[in-house]
């Protein structure tokens, strides 16, 4: 079918959701293999390895810690890929995979979050806990059919993805506490201004907050002010 070509989609995703039946726990493997030919590297960062390719010279290794991985290990990897005069900065332990990632160069390193779905279907807690013996990493349990942890899930997707809720206060009136504004981590008062109209900041007073941000309630803020999840603010215009 298509599957090159959804696979090649995903390497452009902000965080990756592995979902798989509570009864078929053995398909998180496979998946996870499949990603990982691909080039998708889940849950890790990029490696810390600069690789600056020579005409001449030879093969230069520089690092600041004690490596456990062999300096001689390295150049026959480097050379395996017809390198052969290079300088090789190193700020982080390694290993024979990180240093192919790093000459390869077009690995992509993605958040992921493992869902393990039907959880209704098990007998017992002892059937989720052998789960989580097998796989030996952090899911999220959840049943799609009852509703079971669902909104576990979504604020864990909220906090990988660094979105943040923001409630908005009309002057006078009740907090909308149903539909909040969604806003990326590190937001600030002028971005709330242009989610809501670019034309507010023209007229923006001031702002007062009320939430994780400020030090007390209603505090009176300007345009700069970074907001917080779950913050409640009212623009004051004039």
């Amino acid at each position: 079918g298509r599957g090159k070509e959804i696979l090649s989609v995903i390497r452009n995703m902000d965080l990756i959701l592995i979902i798989v039946d509570a009864l078929r726990i053995e398909q998180l493997r496979i998946i996870e293999d499949e990603l990982y030919k691909i080039g998708i590297r889940l849950n890790q960062r990029r490696p810390d390895i600069k690789i600056e390719r020579k005409h001449s010279g030879g093969i230069h290794i520089i690092s600041n810690k004690n490596l456990k991985i062999k300096k001689e290990l390295i150049k026959e990897i480097l050379n395996e890929y017809k390198i052969h005069s290079a300088d090789v900065t190193i700020h982080e332990e390694v290993d024979e995979e990180k240093i192919i990632d790093a000459i390869v160069g077009n690995r992509v390193y993605i958040p992921s979050i493992i869902v393990i779905n039907k959880i209704d279907l098990l007998d017992d807690l002892n059937s989720l806990n052998s789960i989580g013996e097998k796989i030996k990493r952090e899911f999220i349990p959840i049943s799609a059919k009852n509703g079971t942890n669902l909104d576990v899930l979504k604020d864990e997707i909220f906090r990988r993805l660094g979105f943040i809720r923001i409630y908005m206060k009309p002057p006078g009136k009740e907090a909308d506490m149903e539909e909040p504004l969604i806003m990326k981590s590190g937001s600030r008062i002028i971005d709330v201004c242009d989610k809501i109209h670019q034309d507010i900041k023209k007229g923006f007073r001031y702002a007062r907050v009320w939430g994780n941000s400020v030090r007390f309630d209603g505090q009176i803020v300007g345009l700069e002010h970074e907001v917080k999840d779950g913050d409640i603010v009212t623009i004051i215009t004039r």
